[in-house]
């Protein structure tokens, strides 16, 4: 399996949780969390790490320009439903805030 297909598999598990985040495993099962805007990567990866002493393995970014998505790998230590156990913790409204201090035509 190319890296391509494997990225479209990953992506094709990936639901909505949180808005412009999304949580899913990889096709060997580990969990993703990809989010929309960096401002909000940085709030989240602040958030897991200092509060839920939560750390994931890498971040890798995707390639468009246009639509920038940050992607944390956690290793196998983590459990999705922990992870996003977590995350359901957060204010959506406070994440639409974030968002739209760099994405100025962002209507909420």
């Amino acid at each position: 399996m190319t890296l391509l297909n494997s990225t479209l598999c990953a992506i094709s598990k990936m639901k909505d949780i949180l808005p412009h985040i999304k949580i899913g495993t990889s096709a060997e099962g580990l969990i993703r969390l990809s989010i929309e805007d960096y401002e909000i990567f940085d709030y989240i990866e602040d958030y897991l790490s200092e509060q839920c002493d939560v750390q994931y393995e890498y971040m890798s970014e995707s390639d468009n320009p246009e639509e920038k998505v940050f992607t944390m790998h956690f290793s196998d230590k983590y459990s999705i439903s922990e992870i996003q156990a977590h995350l359901l913790k957060l204010e959506p409204k406070h994440l639409e805030e974030i968002y739209s201090l760099n994405n100025s035509s962002y209507a909420n």
